[in-house]
């Protein structure tokens, strides 16, 4: 199932979400074409034991790590969810809060996963964390909203209106599954840093927003 659009997206200009969605394809395209060469592959992505060494010499990888993608795929996803799910959201929220959002959410994720996870030696990077919490406020915010979706399955192709917390229940569920499918072995995938990104998503997001911002999401809803 792959969302295309949320139905009531508003028409206005998502600054943040185009930033990001720029800053993104820049470093990965910089990164892969540029000048930079290989210095923004995963060799300097977060890794949690040098982390745990040295704390205040690797703090910063935690951010940077958030704006590198392995690969084509893995940007288009990553993107592709930021878009959909993040400009409704940014709309009630504004701009600034929003960053708030998005940063908060994939720091987390990313020191949630270096003290519970098992695997302390593998390079860490992508926006995975950060696009989970942004689900995981567009499902507090924007339950009953219907997101427009691509589903496939075999030969069968068609297009849904999928109620938010239906595809996001699968979701959730989907990454739980291969959480534990993977728990004993190393995987490419963090999905325990999606669990734990989408879980600070759906506690941040009620720091950041007020009664006004409630009511709307009940009159839009």
């Amino acid at each position: 199932m792959l969302p295309l659009k949320d139905e009531k997206a508003p028409l206005k200009f998502p600054p943040t979400v185009l930033f990001l969605l720029f800053l993104n394809f820049y470093l990965f395209l910089n990164g892969k074409f540029g000048n930079y060469g290989h210095s923004l592959t995963p060799e300097n992505g977060f890794v949690p034991s040098q982390l745990f060494e040295n704390p205040f010499a690797h703090a910063p990888t935690i951010l940077i790590s958030l704006f590198i993608h392995t690969g084509w795929s893995h940007l288009i996803g990553n993107m592709l969810f930021l878009w959909v799910f993040g400009n409704r959201l940014e709309a009630l929220i504004k701009p600034v809060k929003f960053l708030i959002l998005y940063l908060t959410c994939g720091v987390l994720s990313l020191i949630g996963f270096a003290f519970l996870s098992e695997i302390k030696d593998i390079p860490i990077v992508g926006a995975s964390g950060s696009i989970s919490g942004i689900l995981g406020a567009y499902l507090i915010l924007f339950p009953k909203a219907r997101i427009v979706t691509l589903f496939f399955w075999i030969v069968y192709i068609n297009i849904l209106k999928t109620p938010a917390f239906v595809y996001i229940f699968f979701w959730v569920t989907w990454q739980f599954f291969e959480f534990i499918s993977n728990f004993k072995s190393i995987s490419h995938v963090a999905w325990l840093g999606h669990l734990i990104g989408f879980a600070a998503g759906t506690i941040t997001i009620f720091f950041l927003t007020n009664r006004k911002d409630k009511q709307e999401t009940l009159k839009n809803s």
